[in-house]
């Protein structure tokens, strides 16, 4: 007799799908809701993740990077 065996997808597979839920987070709480709402559409009419963080948050995708992993290692101490 064979039995399928359904799999749950290893705990590494759920990081990235976390980090996107806690920058998507982190965004919110330092640009508002709106800030989300206005790079998703730069990123819409195809202007690049850098170029539309100078645009929309005036800061550099990479200082945003820095500062997001920041707060989350403030949020585990």
């Amino acid at each position: 007799c064979f039995f399928l065996r359904i799999r749950r997808p290893p705990r590494s597979n759920l990081f990235p799908n976390r980090t996107l839920f806690r920058s998507t987070q982190y965004l919110i709480q330092e640009y508002g809701l709106s800030g989300v709402i206005n790079i998703l559409q730069e990123l819409g009419k195809g202007s690049s993740l850098d170029q539309t963080f100078r645009d929309v948050l005036g800061v550099e995708f990479k200082t945003f990077e820095d500062r997001f992993y920041y707060h989350l290692k403030t949020m585990v101490e």
